[in-house]
């Protein structure tokens, strides 16, 4: 009767840990698609996310009752640390922001040992993280719409800012449930990702088309070109990694693509000239935005400019400034300060590796790499072998590797992402692994002499 109730209590125990664990994800996911300060503390902000995390997360891993470390993500944090520290250390003093920066570090490491737990605990884990993503996107990429269309106000943005998200069409930049429509664009594009990996049939086609509307409702470059290589990109690695049947895995795939392509191609047309015309536009000034980037700064115009004029003077200063400050960097929340004082322009470098050479030198490159040899360390190990959850992580580094590139992601908790993914699947495997091992062993049978 006794091990009756232990069992029991065991089992309840379990389904409560994968409860939580549930709970867990969902939150995590939920939180990467809300921009909502609540107020700032010495340079510090609370916002709607930070908060409800402190709030699940703990109580989550309390249910789950086991909490996963892993030394890379730690060694992560630890470099960013030192990244943020050792330009204001170099100067004799760490300002409010420095600190603040580095207690940002040590609560998203916090929230990625949670993430991590969380997936590697649960069944299935890097899949519902996967489902929970595209549903959101799904429902945000509609929001994003609607906005757009002027239908739902922009819920993020202050009065004072409505006139950045208003294009010379008329329309207005979706937003979703984030402040900055580049970033909800980013979101949506790790949607496109989740969704070229974890969807089938019909099912997929409808996520794609309405997750890619919600992009151009953006109006973001960025997401744009990065949704379509993302696209291409899941549909090729799929088509040609499944070995038996190959071919006509390939013809299904890529017909899903010309439909998407056509549907896509066919909504263009349909559009109101003054929206094709600016969509146009936007993508001749960064053709015209290049030239900026060869050309002496006496000669950049620092009024009327377009965006994409704004990033090449951005990306030429900030790569300026990490060649003069190479060997410790700035320091964390300086690079805007010094690219005002070069450029009058209050912004920061719109690219994560510029902007970590910037605050950290050459220790911030360092960073970088390190990043991104994480992510590879765990695609290397399942090249042998393909599954949804490799193609995932191959999906997510070249998602991060091109939103690297086109946003200063330094600050943001989204970065963290594809690390845990990454780590997770890692130790999924190398837990199987043990499981297999094991059950290959026999007992060894004992015999027993007796005398006669």
């Amino acid at each position: 009767m006794k091990n009756i109730t232990t069992y029991q209590r065991t089992k309840n125990q379990s389904k409560l840990a994968n409860l939580a664990s549930s709970l867990l994800i969902i939150t995590f996911v939920c939180v990467q698609f809300i921009d909502l300060t609540l107020y700032d503390v010495g340079g510090f902000s609370i916002s709607v996310q930070k908060t409800v995390a402190a709030l699940v997360f703990p109580i989550s891993l309390l249910l789950i009752r086991r909490l996963r470390f892993d030394k890379h993500l730690i060694g992560f944090a630890v470099l960013l640390t030192v990244v943020y520290l050792i330009g204001h250390i170099a100067r004799g003093e760490v300002t409010p922001e420095g600190w603040s920066a580095v207690i940002g570090v040590w609560m998203q490491l916090w929230g990625a040992i949670a993430l991590l737990t969380a997936v590697v605990e649960k069944k299935d884990g890097v899949l519902l993280v996967g489902k929970v993503w595209i549903w959101i996107s799904v429902v945000t990429a509609i929001l994003a719409i609607l906005q757009s269309l002027g239908v739902i106000p922009l819920i993020n943005v202050p009065e004072e800012y409505l006139h950045n998200r208003e294009t010379e069409t008329g329309f207005y930049r979706g937003i979703g449930l984030k402040f900055d429509p580049n970033f909800h664009a980013l979101m949506l594009a790790i949607g496109i990702a989740f969704v070229g990996v974890f969807l089938k049939g019909k099912t997929r086609l409808l996520a794609f088309l309405i997750i890619c509307l919600g992009i151009v409702a953006t109006f973001s470059r960025m997401g744009l070109i990065l949704a379509g290589i993302i696209m291409f990109f899941t549909f090729f690695v799929e088509s040609f990694a499944v070995r038996e049947k190959w071919l006509s895995t390939a013809f299904k795939t890529f017909g899903l693509l010309g439909v998407i392509s056509l549907v896509i191609l066919l909504l263009y047309q349909w559009a109101p000239l003054v929206i094709k015309d600016y969509l146009v536009k936007r993508f001749e000034d960064m053709i015209t935005a290049l030239s900026l980037i060869t050309v002496s700064e006496e000669y950049w115009p620092y009024s009327h400019l377009s965006s994409a004029e704004v990033r090449a003077i951005l990306l030429r200063t900030s790569l300026l400034l990490g060649l003069e400050n190479w060997t410790v960097g700035l320091g964390a929340y300086e690079t805007d300060k010094a690219v005002f004082n070069l450029t009058g322009l209050n912004n920061v470098a719109h690219n994560t590796f510029l902007e970590l050479f910037v605050i950290g030198g050459i220790w911030g490159l360092a960073v970088s790499a390190y990043y991104f040899w994480i992510i590879y360390s765990a695609i290397k190990i399942s090249l042998r072998e393909f599954s949804k959850e490799m193609l995932c992580v191959l999906a997510l580094m070249l998602t991060f590797l091109i939103a690297w590139m086109f946003l200063s992601l330094t600050y943001n908790s989204i970065i963290w992402l594809p690390l845990v993914i990454s780590v997770s699947l890692k130790k999924i495997k190398k837990e199987k692994m043990i499981i297999e091992l094991t059950s290959k062993i026999t007992p060894i049978k004992r015999t027993t002499c007796r005398k006669k």
